[in-house]
């Protein structure tokens, strides 16, 4: 384990005696110990350092449980190749996310250091494969992008050889959907169902593909089996409250934020997600705005969630989804304002242009505001950011 470079391993851990065995396990490794774990940001480190391993005990007690820790980790694009190991004890609840994502495994404690070697060994096996085959998916997808005939094929074999096939399949069908290859996307994951019935890497990118593509029922009965077998990934449970905002179910959605909340209460999307519901319920039971009315306005605060994180194109995902359920033409108009504030952003002014000048048609006399942002591009004038709210 030791060859090569020290290797940097990270520990997080309410005891620090467990970083200590750790250290005696691999004594040629840099072994830090994290008790403490801040609530905005799992830091693992600065930018610049190689972080090899992360051990997190699933019982960890701090700002964030261990279950938040790893679902930080897995969900961050930087960090979701990092190999992480959990520890738990013989109390601890089954951690079914090891199921879920690549170069993640557990290991009971109190583990032997034979044991805990050939885990991270494992761990480091499925890396090294998903560093190496990373590339080698992107090129496949890319030499294929007139005919996806052969895709499925190919990339099947791909998942099947590789050390961890259900997550590798999920990165394989995401690969496959970023490119527009949405039915050999499904096809990949549907040929790791017929194999697994109860893969529920599979099952969860397969229901967020169903999502995208506006099957949203399919696309709930897939993450409910899911969750079932795996209850305690967050963004899932965010994703099944905002179905069920959409299927009118708010008492199903606000326990399904409840249930993320009391994993990672510091998340922003537990905190739209509950803020939301509540306010669509009260919406909703006062009859004062329809319930695609009220749907829409949440989607349009998600989406102002995501400008203010610099996250732009999630945004115009949620804008686009609140103009699908608005009717009203004055609501419209302010949504197709602030798409046309987030090309700015862009600095894509065609585009912006575009959108002011459909939220100025839909709006007509009642709501104005594109038009003053249409002369100020017209004079070059600086343009300050206006996000309108649609309650």
């Amino acid at each position: 384990m030791a060859a090569g470079r020290a290797k940097n391993i990270i520990v997080i851990d309410n005891d620090p005696h467990i970083a200590e065995m750790i250290s005696l396990y691999c004594p040629h490794d840099n072994v830090s110990s994290l008790v403490h774990v801040d609530n905005d940001l799992v830091s693992l480190g600065s930018p610049d350092d190689v972080i090899d391993l992360v051990v997190v005990d699933w019982a960890f007690r701090g700002d964030l449980c261990g279950p938040a820790i790893v679902n930080r980790i897995k969900s961050d694009a930087d960090l979701a190749r990092v190999p992480v190991l959990i520890l738990y004890g013989s109390a601890d609840h089954d951690p079914g996310l090891v199921r879920e994502f690549f170069t993640l495994q557990a290991i009971p404690k109190p583990m032997s250091g034979t044991e805990f070697k050939k885990v991270v060994r494992s761990l480091f096996k499925e890396h090294k494969w998903c560093e190496k085959n990373a590339d080698i998916l992107t090129r496949i997808v890319n030499s294929s992008r007139r005919s996806a005939q052969n895709l499925p094929e190919k990339l099947i074999k791909l998942v099947t050889d590789s050390p961890n096939p259900g997550p590798i399949g999920k990165l394989v069908a995401k690969t496959l959907f970023s490119k527009g290859h949405h039915q050999a996307a499904e096809q990949v994951l549907l040929h790791i169902l017929q194999k697994d019935q109860r893969n529920i890497s599979a099952l969860n990118t397969l229901g967020k593909i169903y999502c995208k593509t506006q099957r949203q029922s399919a696309a709930y009965a897939l993450l409910r089996k899911a969750d079932l077998l795996s209850p305690r990934n967050i963004e899932r449970l965010c994703l099944l409250g905002k179905l069920e905002l959409g299927r009118n179910d708010c008492a199903a959605a606000q326990e399904s934020f409840l249930r993320a909340h009391r994993l990672d209460p510091h998340d922003h999307r537990v905190k739209l997600g509950r803020q939301a519901s509540s306010k669509l319920k009260i919406q909703t039971n006062a009859g004062g705005i329809s319930f695609s009315g009220a749907y829409a306005s949440l989607l349009n605060t998600a989406a102002v969630a995501q400008v203010h994180r610099g996250k732009l194109a999630d945004a115009m995902v949620y804008y686009h989804m609140a103009l699908d359920h608005l009717e009203c033409p004055i609501l419209k108009a302010k949504v197709m304002f602030n798409v046309g504030l987030c090309y700015m952003r862009k600095n894509d002014i065609e585009k912006a242009t575009q959108w002011f000048q459909s939220s100025q048609e839909s709006g007509a006399a009642q709501f104005t505001r594109a038009t003053r942002f249409m002369d100020r591009i017209l004079n070059n004038h600086h343009l300050d950011s206006e996000i309108i709210d649609i309650d």
